[in-house]
């Protein structure tokens, strides 16, 4: 007993986790994994120069830069104003919206192209449906998203989803932690993104990821 309480009070030191998200340091956030730059290369590849780009879950717009060089309109969608207000001094004339993705309804075919990365493993899997469901009708015909989602393999990424933000003594019953990553099997994710009107257009794993290409029917 006293050996499992003592990894799980580790865990966010073993892991990484030292606070709220909103009261994480930014800069923890601001590094791309080398998986991530491979992604975005060739995301921004199919995009059309001058189209609208929606960042879901934009957090402080670290990808804001690369879209801004690609002449894209960003419009950036982040639970959390003090993100936003970082992004906003990356590209001071992007559109913010702050509200959760589950509380956020953009209208239809608005964008061109749709980021979501390093944000799914933070929602309830169930809520995944709706949330994809309304960023691909987001999209014009023929305009690409591009979705990650945390995999569950690594014995880092497993030991993380079963400690972080778990309460330490069966009595104390609390929320789980804000931070803590919410995984689901592979064949899940497939089965939800085949019910989407699009054309998946390539699978990549990278950084403890795996990334969806995917256009708009």
């Amino acid at each position: 007993m006293r050996a499992t309480v003592l990894l799980r009070l580790n865990a966010r030191r073993l892991f990484g986790w030292r606070g709220r998200p909103e009261t994480t340091p930014d800069g923890r956030w601001e590094t791309i994994p080398p998986g991530h730059r491979h992604v975005l290369a060739a995301f921004l590849r199919l995009v059309p120069r001058g189209g609208r780009l929606l960042d879901a879950g934009s957090g402080t717009g670290k990808y804001w830069p690369f879209f801004q060089a690609a002449g894209l309109a960003v419009t950036g969608v982040d639970r959390c104003p003090n993100r936003l207000r970082r992004a906003q001094e990356r590209v001071p004339d992007a559109e913010l919206v702050c509200r959760p993705l589950q509380e956020y309804h953009p209208a239809p075919a608005a964008f061109d192209a749709v980021w979501c990365c390093d944000v799914m493993e933070c929602l309830p899997p169930e809520d995944w449906p709706v949330v994809l469901t309304r960023l691909v009708r987001a999209l014009r015909p023929g305009g690409v998203i591009m979705v990650n989602f945390e995999a569950p393999g690594p014995l880092r990424l497993r030991l993380r989803h079963r400690l972080v933000g778990r309460p330490l003594l069966a009595r104390r019953r609390r929320a789980p932690h804000p931070a803590h990553h919410l995984l689901h099997p592979y064949g899940y994710i497939r089965r939800t993104l085949r019910r989407l009107p699009v054309k998946t257009l390539d699978w990549q794993v990278g950084d403890g990821y795996r990334f969806w290409l995917a256009r708009r029917l």
